[in-house]
Order: structure tokens, then C-alpha cells, then sequence
């Protein structure tokens, strides 16, 4: 058994002393980028980026017709500019690996599950946006899904578009 020898470090019973990581010490947001990583890692089922590219592709490989082959070249997953202004109720969501250009700020992406207030359709939207992945993922350890009501924000910066969720 291990004994604490100090915050970081702990003896275990040979005397050698090893470095921790004491999850009392991380930021939540440490916590949450490392959960997320790990349920993405483990929840291939909407399988990220490339599962987009592999529907779009399973929709033109299906078509029967040039007008269906060129329409489904349009297709994809909605994203979270999509979804401004638009009302809906989150429903779920599922975690996958970010592709490589969109590794920041926690290597992973949302796949949102949603019912169209206005229209009453469910769909599904795709965001990486830090500020959307975090409260997604709070409300998901709050137990407070499914949320009603919620629409995406957003504004520009200096360093592209800040998307939010809210009420």
C-alpha cells in the first residue's frame, strides 16, 4: 500500500517515491478535457470526422441518379454556426475524437442530439466549440438532460467565432 509523502508525490512499500497526480489538485477543466478524451476514445459509434466524409460518401455511392450524387456531395453533419439563432431541445449527446485540425481546446467534438422546437424534426449537430463541449458536457454531469428551449450564440473574434449555448 501507498503512503502519501506529500501533495504530488507518494512512497509506495519498497520506499520508492513516484509522482501523482492528485485529482484534488486538478482545475475542473483539467477533469473534464481528461474524461472527455477517455469517452471519446471508448465511443467510436458516431466516429468522428471521418464518419461525416463516410456518410456523405454512403449517399453518393447510394444515389441512383446524377441529381442524388451531386446533392449528397452537400450533405453533412450540421454545425454549431448552423444552429445560431435556431430554437431546440438537447437531447443527448455522444463524444468522439476532434479531427486534427480541430484538436484544440480539448481534442474532441459533440455530437448534439436535438428536436427542432419550430419544426418538431430531431437532428444532429457537430461542435468542438469550447464553451458548447464544456456546458454540454456540465449538463451531462448534472443529469440535467434532456434541456429544453436552448438556442446557439455566437460573435466574432479575433480569433474566429465564439459559439455559445444558451436559454
Amino acid at each position: 500500500m501507498a503512503t502519501r509523502a506529500s501533495s504530488g508525490t507518494e512512497v509506495d512499500t519498497s520506499g520508492t517515491v513516484h509522482n501523482v497526480t492528485d485529482v484534488g489538485t486538478k482545475r475542473p477543466y483539467e477533469r473534464m478535457t481528461e474524461e472527455l478524451q477517455g469517452m471519446a476514445r471508448l465511443s467510436q459509434s458516431m466516429g468522428g470526422a471521418d464518419e461525416m466524409a463516410a456518410m456523405s460518401a454512403d449517399k453518393m455511392l447510394e444515389a441512383t441518379d446524377l441529381e442524388g450524387i451531386l446533392a449528397a456531395g452537400e450533405s453533412g453533419s450540421l454545425n454549431s454556426a448552423d444552429m445560431v439563432g435556431k430554437r431546440f431541445d438537447l437531447t443527448e449527446i455522444d463524444w468522439a475524437p476532434s479531427a486534427e485540425q480541430f484538436k484544440a481546446p480539448f481534442g474532441v467534438m459533440g455530437w448534439f442530439h436535438y428536436v427542432d422546437r419550430t419544426t418538431g424534426e430531431e437532428g444532429i449537430f457537430a461542435s468542438g466549440a469550447g464553451n458548447i463541449v464544456a456546458a454540454g458536457r456540465a449538463m451531462e454531469k448534472a443529469n440535467l438532460l434532456p434541456v429544453e428551449n436552448l438556442t446557439i450564440k455566437g460573435r466574432p473574434t479575433g480569433n474566429g467565432t465564439l459559439y455559445w449555448l444558451s436559454k
